[in-house]
């Protein structure tokens, strides 16, 4: 192997590495992003959740009109 081969070589795994450095930091800013987003929807289903019990509960103890 000649010295311009062996520079090759050097050159193309030092960009393969940078690449998938970079790779890694988008994977880990995107598993960020959905963390932060199962959180949200998760707190959002909650709330829905006890919206819909005390809507139920005030429902259930009001009197229809007719009495």
């Amino acid at each position: 192997m000649n010295d311009l081969e062996k520079d090759q070589l050097e050159a193309k795994i030092a960009f393969l590495e940078r690449h998938v450095e970079e790779q890694d930091k988008v994977i880990l800013a995107i598993q960020n992003r959905i963390d932060v987003l199962q959180t949200t929807v998760s707190q959002l289903e909650d709330s829905m959740k006890t919206q819909k019990e005390s809507q139920a509960e005030t429902y259930d103890s009001e009197k229809p009109p007719h009495y």
